[in-house]
């Protein structure tokens, strides 16, 4: 396989201050990507015009709600055969864009990459939270050690796939996914088990970056809530309920989260029924 040119997309509902840093990470990559691509449903067009004066990038603009419409709009207007997407709360270590070109040239076979997504604390965060192995998963943070590995699935956090895979697995289901109001999720789990049999998901720890996780996501509240929603997504998928660590150490926070993420789960597929794929 020769070298790929690589498409990076920032969905972003804001464009708020924490876009400019993922912004600049991007520009202070060593191996600079092809393209960047934000796409956003603001109309705050002052504020997103000045960015892309400083950062040159491409402004898509999506008035569909929901991460999945953002996905498979930064997709489609992608120019670059891998497309790899970052959250706007995110910051990508330097060496990220070319982590990814080098892991997809090793294997043709590979549809997905994935890597490490490291918390940026804020403060006084309970020591409880950072040590929950659901709280981590749900605040989009993966580390599954220093070894490259076939994995299930990686997170949307840090999530890059061949524009091919697109063109033959089809879109990201846009009945998953964020939406503002909810925190729904799971589109890209959903997409990386519908790989299976087709392409390989890979994850590779030195493809890194920080998520930075604001002391309002760790409350209680905020937690429990996202257990249920995550239990609620997960009922819309064909696949059944099951986490990716290599953690196996629970404390109290995540016998509280199981059980509100079982009731999620349970009212999606008993009350809602579900959805059909």
């Amino acid at each position: 396989m020769t070298e790929s040119s690589i498409s990076v997309c920032v969905p972003t509902l804001s464009c708020g201050p924490l876009l400019k840093q993922c912004l600049q990470s991007l520009k202070d990559q060593t191996c600079s990507p092809d393209e960047v691509i934000v796409i956003t449903n603001s109309r705050n067009r002052e504020t997103i015009l000045k960015l892309q004066d400083e950062f040159q990038f491409k402004i898509v603009y999506e008035d569909r709600l929901g991460l999945s419409h953002a996905r498979n709009t930064g997709v489609e207007s992608a120019e670059g055969e891998i497309v790899s997407f970052i959250d706007d709360d995110a910051i990508a270590r330097n060496d990220w864009v070319g982590r990814i070109r080098e892991r997809f040239l090793n294997d043709e076979k590979i549809g997905i990459v994935g890597g490490k997504i490291q918390p940026i604390w804020s403060e006084r965060v309970s020591s409880i939270v950072k040590k929950s192995v659901l709280a981590r998963e749900w605040l989009s943070l993966m580390d599954l050690g220093d070894h490259v590995m076939v994995t299930e699935k990686v997170i949307g956090c840090n999530f890059s796939l061949k524009k091919e895979v697109y063109d033959n697995i089809g879109k990201f289901d846009t009945n998953l996914g964020r939406i503002p109001g909810t925190l729904l999720g799971g589109e890209e789990t959903d997409y990386c088990l519908r790989l299976r049999g087709f392409y390989k998901v890979i994850y590779d720890p030195k493809v890194v970056v920080s998520h930075i996780i604001p002391r309002e996501r760790t409350k209680f509240k905020n937690l429990m809530t996202r257990a249920y929603d995550g239990g609620l997504s997960k009922s819309r998928q064909v696949a059944k309920p099951k986490l990716i660590t290599k953690e196996r150490r629970y404390n109290i926070l995540d016998a509280f989260l199981s059980l509100s993420y079982l009731a999620g789960y349970m009212h999606g597929k008993i009350i809602l029924g579900g959805v059909k794929h």
